[in-house]
């Protein structure tokens, strides 16, 4: 009899976000490398017309709730009655009263509970994120505790949970995302080489700890020797409104424009056209666009932490973030030097490289295979 195993994916949206990149990428590629085994995926109503995955071991489900919702809560009952061997939530959260044989959950970050005052600055921001935190460490210390086993997208982030919750290192392994080097390096017939008219490219959320206010202040070091060279601000406006009061009061209106969510096509343009990504967080779980601009051969400039170093290595700039001198400054050498742009395309595209869908669910297959080991189907089996 064939196991059955359950990929939760509720955190994929109509808007895409890492979470959902994460989720699409793993269902896209674990029916190929694990074809010994049924995979049942979880999915919100919103998508209960659309094939997810339309593979020959693949059936899906419809449960209500986001993973990281409170309503996530009190759907154990409707997981248990799909008959799983193993459950795997894609998100750091678990219902109550989950009686499966086997779970595993990944781990994204601990911003929820070690950094949650970097999570909102719009109105009432004060209560939204200590309410976050709250809800956080509660979910996510019940999730790890159950999980039977935790997958960590990053070293950094089974560090912090290993010191934070005492996880043993036999129930927690890394396992990088990966990117889509095949849409990335497409000839598709998009233009290439830098554009005419220079621009800096950010992307991502817009949340405090993206530090996209340091970002802009560095911009405004920037901006005076360079007037011909914009900063282009693409992905969710979570404080877009504040952002665009700062670059009002910096006298940037002119050269930075806010893009918003942009399709996949567009991102790829202008990575290819961009002098650099320049990503400033002050903390990461992983940092999807780091990986995907290096493997489109864009110049990246980023912030000198941990979790940061550990995904780009030697093949970036790395600034202090917290610093808005440092950062122009990386900023004005990318800008500055057509060699330095040269060979850190070079770097970007080798360093990507080691990231890829296809190694992330293989590494993810094989957890399942440890947990699973007895029965009578596990990767690898004849």
């Amino acid at each position: 009899m064939r196991l059955r195993i359950g990929l939760d994916v509720r955190m994929v949206d109509s808007i895409e976000t890492g979470l959902g990149r994460y989720a699409r990428e793993l269902v896209r590629h674990l029916p190929a490398v694990a074809p010994q085994w049924d995979f049942v995926l979880i999915k919100r109503p919103l998508f209960a017309r659309e094939r997810l995955a339309p593979a020959a071991n693949i059936e899906e489900a419809v449960i209500p709730g986001y993973l990281d919702h409170p309503l996530n809560l009190v759907t154990g009952e409707a997981i248990n009655r799909l008959g799983l061997d193993l459950y795997h939530s894609l998100h750091h959260f678990l219902p109550l009263r989950l009686r499966v044989p086997r779970v595993v959950v990944t781990l994204h970050d601990l911003i929820w509970v070690e950094h949650a005052e970097l999570t909102f600055d719009t109105q009432f921001s004060w209560l939204k994120w200590r309410t976050t935190q709250l809800f956080g460490r509660g979910t996510m210390r019940h999730a790890l505790e159950r999980a039977d086993h935790v997958i960590a997208i990053s070293h950094h982030t089974a560090a912090r949970a290993r010191a934070r919750y005492g996880l043993p290192d036999s129930r927690i392994t890394v396992v990088h995302h990966g990117a889509d080097h095949g849409f990335l390096h497409a000839d598709d017939g998009a233009p290439e080489g830098e554009a005419a008219r220079p621009y800096l490219l950010s992307l991502g959320n817009s949340k405090p700890y993206k530090n996209l206010r340091a970002l802009l202040r560095a911009f405004a070091l920037v901006a005076p020797r360079h007037p011909d060279t914009r900063l282009l601000i693409a992905g969710r406006g979570d404080s877009a409104r504040n952002l665009r009061t700062l670059t009002c009061l910096l006298g940037l209106s002119s050269q930075v424009e806010f893009c918003g969510m942009i399709p996949d096509a567009e991102v790829r343009r202008l990575f290819v056209g961009a002098r650099a990504l320049v990503f400033p967080s002050l903390i990461e779980g992983f940092g999807f666009p780091l990986v995907e601009a290096m493997a489109a051969g864009c110049p990246v400039v980023t912030s000198d932490i941990p979790v940061i170093r550990e995904i780009v290595g030697d093949s970036a700039l790395c600034a202090d973030p917290t610093r808005p001198e440092h950062i122009a400054a990386a900023m004005e050498r990318v800008l500055d030097d057509p060699g330095l742009r040269a060979r850190l395309r070079r770097l970007g595209r080798e360093r990507a490289a080691r990231f890829t869908w296809e190694a992330c669910a293989r590494a993810t297959a094989a957890v399942y295979g440890r947990l699973l080991a007895g029965a009578p189907e596990e990767p690898g089996a004849s």
